[in-house]
């Protein structure tokens, strides 16, 4: 299975795309560039979209995507997350006042997007797929994304502070392929790291270590802030771990 990185950073410029991966072409994880990253005709494709909260920089584009398929497909796209993240989504976008509410437009029986709300640790499947939302450490609802299939299981951490719940459930795994965690700020930000919620280099290093034994897929930083970028990577670069790698936004992935 391919997985298409569509944005990866934890912000926008124009050489910078907020977080978005495809998988395949009918699945997305986040929606911060579902639209810059896709064409249109590749948009009516996505069937399916798993949050990982509702954080501007996860979402910023599930609006557009929803203007842009109005009225072009037959069944609605189902977006997964978590209930927290649901209900933020419809009182604050989906609200008829920042933005039309497309789970009611065309019509409350066939609506351009439907909310589907899992519970953190709940398995349930998109196709072959078979998913499960893990609870982070973060000021808002924000959950770690877990998707296992006939080709092993690949990961992607969501927006997170330091915490155990996502490592038990990957040590419990035999077949993880890939590993995409986010590594926000620098070691120098520490301390706004740890209030926000987000992982340096340094907290990262430490995260990788709780895994056992020690990752041997490809592991992805993402989620790098803009302008501390250079900084955030040279110091990824520094930690010299050969599976470590960062993402970038046009990268495209087999597992």
């Amino acid at each position: 299975m391919k997985i298409r990185v569509l944005g990866c950073h934890g912000g926008v410029s124009p050489d910078h795309r907020a977080t978005c991966f495809l998988w395949g072409e009918r699945l997305a994880i986040d929606a911060g560039a579902l639209c810059t990253g896709l064409t249109l005709d590749e948009q009516l494709n996505v069937d399916d979209i798993v949050l990982t909260s509702s954080r501007l920089d996860h979402v910023a584009e599930l609006g557009a995507f929803a203007d842009n398929v109005f009225g072009r497909r037959k069944a609605p796209v189902t977006v997964h997350c978590t209930q927290a993240t649901a209900d933020a989504l419809k009182k604050s976008l989906f609200n008829n006042s920042v933005w039309p509410d497309f789970t009611s437009v065309p019509s409350a029986s066939q609506p351009t997007l439907k909310f589907k709300a899992h519970a953190p640790g709940k398995k349930f499947n998109i196709g072959e797929l078979e998913i499960t939302l893990v609870q982070n450490k973060h000021p808002v609802d924000s959950v770690g994304v877990m998707l296992g299939g006939p080709q092993g299981h690949v990961c992607f951490s969501g927006d997170t502070g330091p915490t155990q719940a996502i490592w038990d459930h990957l040590n419990k795994l035999k077949d993880l392929r890939a590993l995409f965690v986010e590594c926000t700020y620098p070691t120098s930000m520490q301390r706004l790291a740890d209030v926000a919620g987000h992982l340096t280099p340094t907290t990262l290093a430490v995260e990788l270590k709780k895994l056992a034994p020690p990752p041997a897929c490809p592991v992805f930083a993402y989620h790098l802030k803009p302008p501390t970028l250079s900084e955030t990577r040279k110091e990824l670069r520094a930690l010299r771990m050969r599976e470590l790698h960062l993402a970038r936004h046009g990268d495209i992935y087999e597992v």
